[in-house]
Order: C-alpha cells, then sequence, then structure tokens
C-alpha cells in the first residue's frame, strides 16, 4: 500500500504541474499576440486608456478570429478618442462591434461598445427564445428596447425582413486605467 502512495504523488505532482504551465503558456500567447485593436493602439504610442483599450477589446474579441480598423487622432493620439470598428467571426456568423475609448482625466477613461449581429428569427421570437431573461423597456419607433438586470447593458431589437437585427450597446464611464 505505501508504494502505491508514493508513485501516485509524484504522478499528480507532475499532472498538476504540466496543467499549470499550460494555463501559463496559453496566458503568455495570448499577450504575445495581442488582437488587433491592441497592435492599432501600440503601433500608435497609445500609452494613456490603453489598459482599458486592452481589457475592453479582450472582453469583445475574447479568442475569436477578427479584423478591425481602428482611427485615432494624428495630433494627439495619446489625449484624445481611440476608435475600433472589429468584424467577430463566428462558426455560423459574424458581428460588427464598434468601441471608443477617451481619457477623462489622470488615469480615468470613458468607453462605450455597440455589437450589431442579425437573427434569422423575428424580434418576438428572438426576445421570448434568446432574451426572456432581459427586461423590456418599451418600444421605440418599433424598435424593442431592452436591459439586463444590472441597467448597464442595452439591447435594442430591430425587424430586417423576415429576421431581426440586434444592437447591443454599454457605456461605462470613469474607469480607472492602471498602467
Amino acid at each position: 500500500m505505501k508504494t502505491r502512495l508514493t508513485i501516485r504523488f509524484p504522478v499528480l505532482f507532475f499532472f498538476a504541474f504540466i496543467v499549470a504551465m499550460a494555463f501559463i503558456i496559453s496566458a503568455d500567447a495570448a499577450e504575445d499576440n495581442p488582437n488587433i485593436p491592441i497592435q492599432h493602439a501600440n503601433q500608435n504610442s497609445i500609452k494613456t486608456c490603453f489598459e482599458t483599450i486592452r481589457e475592453v477589446s479582450n472582453f469583445l474579441i475574447e479568442n475569436s478570429d477578427h479584423s478591425a480598423k481602428s482611427t485615432w487622432n494624428l495630433n494627439s493620439p495619446d489625449q484624445r478618442l481611440f476608435n475600433s470598428l472589429i468584424i467577430k467571426q463566428y462558426a455560423d456568423a459574424q458581428t460588427i462591434i464598434t468601441f471608443n475609448v477617451t481619457p477623462t482625466g489622470v488615469n480615468t477613461c470613458d468607453t462605450s461598445y455597440q455589437e450589431i449581429f442579425y437573427f434569422n428569427k423575428s424580434c418576438a421570437v428572438s426576445r421570448e427564445e434568446i432574451f426572456k431573461a432581459w427586461k423590456y423597456n418599451g418600444d421605440l419607433k418599433g424598435v424593442l428596447y431592452l436591459s439586463n438586470d444590472e441597467g448597464n447593458i442595452d439591447l435594442y431589437l430591430m425587424p430586417a425582413g423576415t429576421g431581426c437585427i440586434v444592437v447591443r450597446q454599454e457605456v461605462v464611464y470613469t474607469i480607472k486605467d492602471t498602467k
């Protein structure tokens, strides 16, 4: 019995070590291969709000295949609005995301994003099947207006033929940009 325990401990330790190393390597690989908006910010020496750009773009893109076109002020890129339009690829669809980050004071930034996608189902069906947990806030000229429980993310469901265009929007003010 004692022999089995001495054999298991090294095997379990080795397995745990391999799992930990794989996690560290994958985290390093993500930092070594930043998404396109992060590359754009780096290439243009944007330091102010860089961490916010990194966090928001990583949140929006995750590990998805994507493309992006970013814009910034040519005269003072580190002191003005950074904007990126992202095409995010899914297995069966694409979304268009725009996000903005702008400095607002000493180490603070405001950010917003809008994500646009299409469902082949009507807005009424999409609301009932996909967004049933979201709070109904009203109808804005034929566009359904929903929000999450916290009230910080809005959804707009707009009919398009027999399908539905969904716009997801979030605005966050005064984010502490840690360097």
